[in-house]
């Protein structure tokens, strides 16, 4: 006996083929460039880093310059925690939005 569905049908259904990329570098240069993102994410990493912490730490010790710039980040208390703050915040929405992304995608 046969199902339903396969009673009046003789045509198969075919599932389109898809071609996977593979990630692994091909030896076409693309090693090097990863290789120099990353190097340039781990030096923007260490500027961020060492900015932070002039403006934290080290220039609430230092006497005043006369520069208008490096003074107000000395002065400031409010804007010298904005950024330190905000980076790891917006990390947490942009995990947040792309875990919500694969949920609705993959319901």
């Amino acid at each position: 006996m046969s199902l339903p569905s396969e009673r009046g049908s003789s045509k198969k259904a075919i599932a389109p083929s898809r071609q996977l990329k593979d990630s692994a570098p091909n030896g076409k240069g693309e090693e090097s460039s990863t290789q120099l993102v990353g190097a340039c994410l781990v030096g923007l990493a260490y500027l961020l880093f060492v900015a932070s912490m002039y403006c934290l730490i080290i220039s609430k010790f230092m006497p005043d310059t006369g520069n208008f710039v490096l003074d107000s980040i000395k002065r400031d208390w409010y804007y010298c925690l904005l950024i330190p703050c905000l980076v790891p915040t917006s990390f947490v929405f942009i995990y947040v939005n792309w875990v919500s992304m694969k949920y609705f995608r993959h319901a």
